[in-house]
């Protein structure tokens, strides 16, 4: 048969009251252990046999064992040691795998493997002096000692790795390449009359200057390319005049005879044709109505200048579409108009829209006073159900009065907004 050995111990009963780890740090004993109480029906108090980790200080029996075991430990050589202490008895003595470090830091804010470090840093200082020390006993006396330490050598070490880190860091850079700037663009238009002034803020580019449609302030004479020859400042009914025509022509229209010869009894005057022909007229000109140009001319003239003092005259009104740009005058207006009207829209979407769930896009056209009072709602183009086209209407009757023109609108006495509005699903208004 096999044999096999093995290790007894005799039964301690204090291990219900746990199993404790002492740590001791080259022949030192921490001031605190971590009884390892065994888990119900379990006689063994190890962590990982489901055994539960108690802190407690040492007791006069636990330090009286650590200092006879510490001077032995010491001179061993070894730094760090788990004594196992069950009641008053030392059990085990672990000198490969020390554990419950991290559960007294955390129970006692302890640092232990700190404290571990901090002696083998002592340890190796020692070590480096005395074998300094050794060097220079067995080198002769004239030759200065310049050996390197094992200390110095991690210094330079050290100090080395830093100074290339710092190299790599600081030194090597990464940088994108900035993408070119896309190309400008330009809104050009055509423009039919030339102001004589520079217009402050100009809508689109054109080859001359012109002052918007209603902003001008004074009169002003028209002007073109021809100067006119007539000039008139009161608008006449101009009535074409009869004249008479020339003469029509007459032509002599050749009548075909035939003639026939035969023997008869009775004799026939004969007679001269050419006295009883009468000319036929052959009407080729009819006549035309005469035109006074001069008069005519004159009465355009007045009747054009009239107009267009008329159209100065006229309110300023600044017309805002959806195609309203950022650096367009009243864009900020417009864009916190559509926001209380959306919200009041969306607190009073139609019942009828929602119940028998139509929905639509129409264009809407909304005419504000200077002081944000509403001046007339028109729908431009239909969503097709009454029913939304006369919301939309209601909604921006409910939103009314406005906010009163800014300083970017201050100069027209009219502002026409004109958006696409629609009824989504989910009974969301939109504008857009």
């Amino acid at each position: 048969m096999g044999q096999r050995q093995a290790m007894i111990q005799k039964f301690i009963p204090d291990i219900k009251s746990g199993d404790k780890r002492i740590l001791m740090i080259d022949g030192e004993p921490v001031p605190y252990c971590l009884a390892r109480i065994p888990a119900a029906g379990e006689l063994r108090g190890n962590l990982a046999a489901g055994g539960t980790g108690e802190g407690r200080p040492l007791s006069e029996r636990d330090l009286w064992i650590a200092n006879q075991v510490g001077p032995v430990l010491r001179e061993k050589g070894l730094i760090f040691v788990g004594l196992d202490v069950i009641g008053d008895y030392l059990t085990e003595i672990n000198v490969t795998s020390p554990t419950c470090i991290r559960e007294l830091d955390n129970q006692f804010k302890l640092d232990i493997a700190g404290q571990l470090m901090d002696k083998v840093e002592e340890k190796l200082k020692c070590f480096t002096k005395e074998s300094s020390n050794q060097k220079a006993m067995t080198q002769p006396a004239t030759i200065p000692s310049a050996a390197v330490s094992t200390t110095d050598r991690l210094g330079f070490t050290l100090f080395m790795a830093a100074a290339l880190h710092v190299l790599i860091v600081l030194g090597v850079t990464f940088s994108f390449k900035d993408k070119p700037a896309p190309p400008p663009t330009l809104e050009v238009t055509l423009a039919t009359y030339q102001s004589k002034e520079k217009p402050e803020e100009a809508d689109y580019l054109a080859q001359i200057n012109q002052q918007g449609s209603g902003t001008l302030e004074e009169k002003a004479l028209p002007s073109s390319d021809q100067q006119a020859q007539f000039q008139e400042d009161t608008i006449k009914e101009v009535q074409p005049q009869s004249q008479t025509a020339a003469q029509p022509e007459q032509t002599l229209k050749q009548q075909t005879r035939i003639t026939t010869q035969a023997r008869s009894d009775q004799e026939v005057a004969a007679t001269d044709d050419s006295e009883k022909q009468e000319p036929i007229a052959v009407e080729k000109d009819r006549p035309r109505k005469h035109i006074d140009l001069k008069n005519e001319i004159a009465s355009l003239e007045a009747q054009f200048h009239q107009q267009r003092q008329e159209y100065a005259k006229r309110p300023r009104i600044k017309r805002l579409t959806a195609a309203s740009t950022l650096q367009e005058a009243g864009a900020f207006y417009k864009e916190s108009w559509r926001r209380k009207v959306e919200k009041v829209g969306n607190l009073n979407y139609p019942e009828r829209a929602r119940k028998d769930q139509l929905y639509g896009e129409l264009r809407l056209m909304v005419a504000i006073n200077r002081d944000g009072t509403l001046s007339n709602v028109e729908i431009l183009d239909s969503s097709g159900y009454q029913v939304l086209d006369d919301a939309a209407v209601r909604i921006v009757k409910m939103a009314s009065p406005f906010a009163p023109f800014d300083d970017t609108l201050k100069s027209y006495d009219m502002v026409e907004i004109i958006r696409t509005w629609r009824f989504e699903s989910g009974d969301r208004l939109f504008s857009q």
